[in-house]
């Protein structure tokens, strides 16, 4: 699926921190969203603090997926919020953003937990 890919949902995105550079907004908002900058690799470009995307876009825990084509669907197409909208795919924000990860999104397993001791 392409990054400009338009599905027609309303797509969720970050709060408005990520689009605002911490040293010059003295009150964060959103950009002007419009037809021409509301796909998802404009809104990528349009992101100036990557850290705060994975809070609203992390991926579920591998169990909340009932099937391996949900899993394919949230990596590749971006998985759909009943109610809410659509996220983005985590192929693009993985490529784009992979090492800027907040670790405080990620479960830890009991085996994580026995390897801190």
């Amino acid at each position: 699926m392409p990054a400009d890919f338009c599905s027609g949902r309303d797509l969720i995105i970050p709060p408005p921190e990520a689009f605002c550079n911490p040293v010059t907004a003295s009150s964060p908002e959103f950009p002007q969203f419009t037809a021409r900058n509301c796909s998802w690799s404009s809104i990528f470009e349009m992101v100036k603090q990557p850290r705060l995307v994975w809070a609203c876009w992390h991926p579920s825990n591998a169990g909340k997926y009932h099937s391996i084509k949900e899993i394919w669907t949230a990596w590749h197409e971006g998985m759909i919020v009943d109610g809410v909208g659509q996220m983005p795919p985590l192929q693009p924000i993985e490529h784009e953003w992979g090492g800027t990860k907040d670790r405080s999104t990620e479960q830890r397993t009991p085996s994580d937990l026995e390897a801190t001791r």
